[in-house]
């Protein structure tokens, strides 16, 4: 599984011209949601 950091998930909203419109928002939302997981997981692993 390939993880993108946010700098590249921003590289990718704005160069990547399909993803305009809503599916950004949808993008976006998914991909803070997806950090906030990722936080998270990471805080559990080191307890």
């Amino acid at each position: 599984m390939f993880i993108l950091s946010p700098s590249q998930s921003l590289f990718l909203v704005i160069f990547y011209p399909k993803n305009l419109g809503v599916n950004v928002r949808v993008f976006l939302l998914f991909l803070l949601y997806y950090s906030i997981f990722v936080e998270n997981v990471s805080v559990w692993k080191q307890v």
